[in-house]
């Protein structure tokens, strides 16, 4: 069998089931489905494999069922789609009423954390549910494990989500969750296994498992948090361990794929929200002195954002969309030409981390 190779550019689908940014963005199921619909036609305009990134979490199910009802009646049997666990959703009771999230609009079910075997397992079974649950009601035939090509990863094991019982959700992880995740993957149900984080920490405890393939960090290898030198002290912290992850990612053979490329949309035009926050003053003092050197070569910022990534050594990027205008224009930036100097200028002044770089760009120092 072939091996399975991810394409270098996913959709993501959080900021689609209610971006908490602004809650007049896309919480309608039918603008969801709509939008993702009519991405799946843009990629094959741009001749490129689909790849949709999804989560239980995500509008608590809204997304998945939103993509289920895009792939149409007789989904693209080379289509990627990956989602996560480590999540279960429960309807509200009497005892554990409604708690609503952050996601805008979403589906009014609980979320319970739940990174045993059993759970996992559920979640993945759960998946499928909220995929197929507007299919069946149109009568299509439901999307099955190996119908489509299908990673999962292991979502949020870390300590900005779980506190004091971090080390005990890492453990399950090791022991339970991954191993039922190669189950999946020795079957055929699934091509490829990773976690998804926002933490290094969290994915340098996990780099050496031998189950892993893929190692997910949102917002942690993007044009503006990568350890520059000159950056803020915020993001100095947010992105400590990143040259060792680098380098364990390539020792132990896994890929990294880079999350939230556009850092909570800073990076995007008119952006101004950091790790998922309104972003303090130094931070976007510091975005605009990268946007300067681009405004020099008169290249935009966003193009700079989408390619970086893949530069400093991620085999992928994972890019929210909220319209389909927006993912018109990130395609276009992800194929903009960047000239050789900026890149160069950016790691003279310290704007960049001195990291490898491919492809003939800057090489690190250290």
């Amino acid at each position: 069998m072939p091996e399975f190779v991810l394409p270098s550019f996913a959709i993501g689908t959080g900021g689609l089931a209610g971006n908490p940014q602004n809650s007049a963005l896309n919480t309608d199921l039918e603008v969801q489905i709509s939008v993702i619909r009519e991405s799946l036609q843009q990629f094959k305009a741009h001749h490129m494999r689909v790849w949709i990134d999804s989560a239980l979490h995500y509008g608590a199910g809204n997304a998945l069922k939103a993509i289920g009802m895009a792939l149409g009646k007789e989904p693209g049997k080379d289509t990627v789609l990956s989602i996560k666990v480590g999540r279960i959703l429960e309807a509200p009771t009497p005892d554990t009423p409604y708690e609503p999230s952050s996601f805008c609009g979403e589906a009014h079910f609980n979320r319970r954390f739940d990174y045993s075997e059993s759970g996992v397992l559920r979640a993945f079974r759960q998946s499928f549910e909220f995929l197929n649950a507007g299919r069946v009601q149109q009568g299509w035939q439901p999307v099955e494990p190996g119908d489509l090509d299908m990673v999962v990863f292991v979502h949020d094991p870390e300590t900005g989500v779980h506190g004091d019982k971090t080390d005990f959700i890492i453990q399950q992880v090791r022991h339970e969750a991954l191993p039922a995740l190669r189950e999946l993957r020795r079957t055929g149900k699934i091509k490829a296994v990773g976690v998804g984080t926002n933490e290094i920490t969290c994915a340098l405890k996990l780099a050496g498992h031998a189950d892993l393939d893929l190692l997910m960090i949102a917002g942690r290898l993007t044009l503006l948090s990568n350890s520059a030198l000159r950056a803020p002290a915020q993001i100095q912290q947010d992105t400590a361990g990143l040259t060792e992850l680098l380098q364990e990612a390539k020792k132990h053979r896994k890929s990294i794929i880079s999350a939230a490329p556009g850092q909570s949309g800073m990076l995007y035009e008119g952006g101004t929200w950091y790790n998922y926050q309104p972003a303090p003053n130094e931070i976007i003092t510091f975005r605009e002195s990268i946007r300067a050197v681009f405004d020099k070569y008169h290249v935009p910022l966003t193009a700079g954002a989408l390619q970086f990534p893949l530069l400093a050594g991620a085999k992928a990027i994972v890019c929210g969309i909220c319209s389909n205008q927006e993912l018109a224009n990130n395609l276009a930036y992800f194929s903009h030409n960047i000239p050789q100097a900026l890149w160069c200028d950016l790691e003279a002044q310290d704007l960049i981390g001195r990291i490898i770089l491919k492809n003939g760009s800057p090489v690190n120092a250290a």
